[in-house]
């Protein structure tokens, strides 16, 4: 009889709401906090079994609609119409912040409240490998896009030592004169898109731990540029 009490207090402890996520920083998120079961619909853009509903800007709402969900979590990357469908149709939306890393703690406590899954904590040991080196952080090589002021890529390399040489806040192009104005500075490439800037200092790291700001990307990030920037 006690073994069934705790089998039964268990599924009520984590008893699992229905979601649809439209981001792979979401989805990874609740596969950090082992919550994927409560995931039943999924961006085209996480790779695992789930059901494929579209994604970021343009999900597929007959596909929701059929899957059912408690829940719909976006980020503000959706558009407002897509968000406002959705709730006509009846669905409840949660939008998700990761513009920074306080905003990548936030929603992993909020996730795991909402699945009832044990909050882990998000840390990075951060070290002082840059030393004020100055730098521009390329997330988009081809088309000179950089990470600006008060972004997550932004504040995870300063806290790594480096500074950020971009004049503007967000994500944005900078111009052929720009660059060459600040020669001296390290790139750092976090491009899918690689190109190589001959007369620069480069460091070219792999994307696929630092474009999606999920705790586990970020913390597997932080140990490959510890093993990679010396």
């Amino acid at each position: 009889m006690k073994v069934l009490a705790n089998l039964l207090l268990s599924s009520l402890l984590f008893s699992c709401p229905k979601l649809v996520s439209l981001a792979p920083s979401i989805t990874d998120t609740l596969y950090y906090l082992k919550a994927q079961d409560c995931l039943i619909g999924n961006t085209i853009y996480y790779k695992d079994n789930k059901e494929k509903v579209g994604g970021i800007i343009n999900p597929d709402l007959e596909k929701i609609v059929k899957l059912r969900p408690d829940y719909v979590l976006a980020t503000p990357l959706t558009p407002r119409r897509v968000i406002l469908a959705l709730k006509r149709l009846g669905f409840k939306v949660i939008v998700l912040k990761y513009q920074s890393l306080e905003d990548v703690k936030r929603s992993v406590k909020l996730l795991a409240k909402l699945t009832s899954h044990p909050y882990k904590d998000f840390k990075i040991d951060f070290k002082n490998l840059g030393k004020g080196r100055k730098a521009l952080i390329m997330v988009d090589c081809e088309n000179l896009i950089v990470a600006g002021k008060n972004t997550y890529l932004s504040e995870f390399f300063e806290k790594f030592g480096f500074k950020n040489l971009s004049e503007r806040e967000g994500y944005y192009r900078i111009d052929l004169e720009f660059l060459y104005k600040n020669k001296d500075a390290l790139l750092i490439e976090v491009c899918p898109n690689k190109r190589d800037f001959k007369d620069f200092k480069e460091l070219f790291l792999k994307e696929e731990y630092f474009l999606i700001p999920s705790p586990q990307k970020l913390i597997k990030g932080a140990k490959y540029l510890k093993a990679t920037y010396f």
